[in-house]
């Protein structure tokens, strides 16, 4: 596992409540519970 960055779509997603794939779910949690950074794209920001 390493860090992570979220495109515009998925953030998207995620501000929207929208359900996100349950595997996506499970990586983003187990990333944060590791200690490691989600980041957005800067193309987004």
């Amino acid at each position: 596992m390493s860090d992570l960055m979220l495109d515009t779509c998925a953030l998207i997603w995620m501000v929207n409540n929208s359900k996100l794939n349950p595997e996506t779910r499970e990586k983003l949690n187990e990333s944060y519970q590791m200690g490691y950074h989600t980041y957005i794209s800067p193309i987004t920001a």
